[in-house]
């Protein structure tokens, strides 16, 4: 038992030591830290907030059914606009030459 001398016990320490030392270099490389984790999940949290204020599939179908129908309305109603462009600019004419005034 030559190795239990005890003039090699400060060479066992410190290479117990430098062991125990690279094994946590490792783990700290390996694994991430608490405040890390923490940022992480402050993160994911804010983003959850994020998506479940935005409009659904559904509510932009509808959105997309609304403005379809708004659109039809304003072909609609085009027709009628241009005679009465077509008033007002028949009536602009009469005051430019002067119409008939009483």
């Amino acid at each position: 038992m030559a190795w239990l001398n005890p003039e090699w016990l400060p060479l066992y320490i410190a290479v117990a030591s430098l062991l125990v030392s690279g094994i946590l270099a490792m783990l700290q490389l390996t694994f991430a830290k608490r405040q890390e984790l923490n940022d992480l999940a402050r993160m994911v949290d804010g983003l959850e907030r994020r998506i479940e204020d935005m409009p659904s599939q559904r509510d932009l179908h509808e959105l997309s059914i609304k403005i379809a129908d708004l659109n039809g309305q304003i072909q609609g109603i085009a027709p009628a606009l241009k005679r009465m462009e077509r008033i007002g600019d028949l009536l602009l004419e009469n005051e430019l030459k002067g119409g008939d005034r009483k």
